[in-house]
């Protein structure tokens, strides 16, 4: 029996309010752009130092709707492709892709029969945003993320950080959405990597607050579209002063997502 926390009826719905035209920005006068420029930054420093180049192979788990692929074929002119589970997933990240100019090789099928469905085919970096934290054994899903990566390539995971407030939000404001993940901090995220031997390279709580909640829609009222309302003002209040320089301190609290970088030896 699957340890999904999430079903494929979410994701199919999800995926279906995907705009394939969005791209990620890391246009640094806009403080809603401060994830990607971080997440940015540490990408270049871990491709430079582990030997990643130009026509390397990158391969994303979860890619339904990616933003990512492009990203990664246009900033660090990599080779991509993704798996996903669902239709519009697939469709929206095919979309994204040809919206880019990007060629893309995305396959359509559950992350745990990747490996036959790639036919043994590996890659130099393998990523996952906002996926692993779907499955209850967090070990188990990081193994399976392990067969299609290459000797010495590198692992990247990014989450929320469902531990602190900003998954208290969900708790409180979104239920239904905070009962879907598997609320991992940094050490239990990190555990997981290190219990499959991988070699840390980096790890860190990422910004120093809360992120932005979604936009307020038509049909929400009271309590509920006061605190999406005020928590984007705090947030882009925060984000400015570190675009303007200032880093602030990260912590399981009060950071909203979470990073690791690790390199597979085996």
């Amino acid at each position: 029996m699957s340890d999904r926390k999430s079903s494929n009826d979410y994701w199919e719905g999800e995926w279906e309010k995907f705009d394939p035209t969005e791209e990620i920005s890391l246009d640094e006068k806009n403080p809603k752009n401060l994830l990607y420029i971080l997440i940015n930054r540490n990408l270049k420093k871990a491709f430079s130092q582990n030997g990643i180049k130009p026509n390397d192979t990158f391969f994303e788990i979860g890619c339904g709707g990616s933003k990512w692929l492009p990203f990664f074929a246009k900033e660090f002119e990599l080779q991509v492709g993704g798996i996903d589970y669902t239709d519009n997933g697939v469709i929206g990240a095919m979309n994204a892709c040809k919206h880019s100019n990007i060629n893309a090789h995305i396959i359509k099928g559950d992350y745990e029969q990747m490996s036959t469905k790639l036919q043994g085919e590996c890659f130099d970096v393998i990523a996952s945003f906002g996926f692993v934290e779907h499955f209850e054994n967090t070990k188990q899903c990081i193994s399976h993320i392990m067969k299609v990566s290459k000797k010495n390539g590198l692992i990247i995971t990014i989450i929320p950080n469902m531990a602190g407030l900003y998954g208290l939000g969900y708790k409180l404001l979104k239920p239904s959405v905070y009962a879907i993940h598997n609320p991992l901090d940094l050490k239990q995220l990190a555990k997981a990597h290190i219990d499959n031997k991988l070699e840390l390279i980096y790890e860190e709580y990422l910004l120093s607050t809360p992120g932005i909640i979604g936009n307020t829609k038509d049909g929400e009222r009271g309590l509920f579209k006061f605190a999406k309302n005020l928590l984007r003002k705090l947030t882009q209040f925060f984000w400015l002063l570190e675009l303007k320089g200032l880093r602030l301190p990260r912590s399981k609290l009060f950071s909203p997502y979470i990073m690791c970088i690790y390199k597979n030896n085996t």
